[in-house]
C-alpha cells in the first residue's frame, strides 16, 4: 500500500525509536521533541519501529508508552499531523484500533499508517518517497520470514487471546536476538540499497528516497542518477537527532536538551 500526501512545506522525519523502560533519556527527548513541533504546514513522520515491541492488543502499556501515546495524541489536538511508516517492530497491532486499544480514548493518535510506502510531494516536481527500510535486504531470508508471520491473521488472533503471554514470549526472543546483532559487527547492504533505491526514484518519479532500519552512526547520503539521492537515517536511540526537510533542502538535527 502507498499513501501520497502533499500541502506540507517543512518535515520531521523520526526514525527507529525502539522505546522502552530502561532508555528514559531517549523518551524524555521525544516528549520534548513533541512540545516543540509546529503543526501544520509541518507534518511529522515516524520512520517505524516506535516501541522496542508493542501491540495493540496489549492491556498493559508501561507508563512510560503511555506518556508516548498521550504525547502523540496531544500534538493532534494542537493540530499536527503524525505519519506512521510501520517498521517490523510495529508489525502486532492494527490501525483501526490504534486510537481506542493505545491510549484509551476514540481519537486516534496517527493520521496515516501505512505498511509500505509513503510519498510526500512538496510541490509539482519535487517528491519524497519514505520508506522504513527492512525488506531492502533481499537476501535476509529469516527476516523476511519472521515479518511474513508476524502478520498472519493467526498471530493476531493469539494476541488477542493471551496478549501478555505473547509479548511476554516476543520479548524474551526479541532479547536473544538483541543480543546477536550486538555481537555482529555493523552490517549495511549497500548493493541491495543501491538498487531498491533506483527501483524506488524510477517508480515514484521521485528525487529523494528516506529509510531508517540500519541504524547507522552517522546519515549515509547516496547519489541515484543524475538528480535523485537517497538517505539512510541514523536512529532515535542511537542519536537522538531528526532529519528535518524545509522545502528543497533538509538536514540532520540533534534534539534539543
Amino acid at each position: 500500500m502507498t499513501v501520497y500526501l502533499d500541502q506540507f512545506s517543512q518535515l520531521y522525519v523520526v526514525s527507529d525509536l525502539h522505546l522502552q523502560d530502561s532508555d528514559v533519556e531517549s523518551t524524555d527527548k521525544f516528549l520534548h521533541l513533541l512540545e516543540i513541533l509546529p503543526t501544520r504546514p509541518a507534518a511529522l513522520i515516524l520512520l517505524g519501529d516506535v516501541f522496542q515491541l508493542w501491540s495493540s492488543y496489549s492491556t498493559n502499556l508501561s507508563e512510560s508508552q503511555l506518556s508516548v501515546v498521550n504525547a502523540l495524541a496531544e500534538y493532534r489536538n494542537r493540530g499536527g499531523v503524525v505519519v506512521l511508516l510501520a517498521g517490523n517492530k510495529d508489525l502486532l497491532f492494527k490501525k483501526k484500533e490504534l486510537g481506542a486499544a493505545l491510549n484509551g480514548t476514540n481519537e486516534d493518535i496517527f493520521d496515516v499508517v501505512s505498511p509500505d510506502y509513503v510519498v510526500m510531494a512538496l510541490n509539482d516536481e519535487y517528491r519524497i518517497v519514505f520508506y522504513h527500510g527492512d525488506s531492502i535486504d533481499q537476501k535476509n531470508y529469516a527476516h523476511r520470514l519472521m515479518k511474513r508471520l508476524l502478520r498472519l491473521r493467526l498471530i493476531h488472533l493469539i494476541c488477542r487471546i493471551f496478549p501478555n503471554k505473547t509479548l511476554s514470549w516476543m520479548t524474551n526472543f526479541n532479547r536473544e536476538q538483541l543480543g546477536k546483532f550486538k555481537k555482529k559487527s555493523y552490517y549495511f547492504p549497500k548493493d541491495q540499497w543501491i538498487k531498491w533505491l533506483d527501483m524506488a526514484l524510477l517508480k515514484y518519479q521521485a528525487k529523494l528516497g528516506v529509510v531508517g532500519h540500519f541504524h547507522p552512526q552517522e546519515l549515509i547520503e547516496t547519489q541515484a542518477g543524475k538528480n535523485g539521492s537517497g538517505l539512510v537515517l541514523p536512529s532515535w536511540f542511537g542519536s537522538h537527532s531528526y532529519l528535518y526537510v524545509d522545502k528543497l533542502a533538509y538536514k540532520v538535527v540533534k534534539c534539543p536538551k
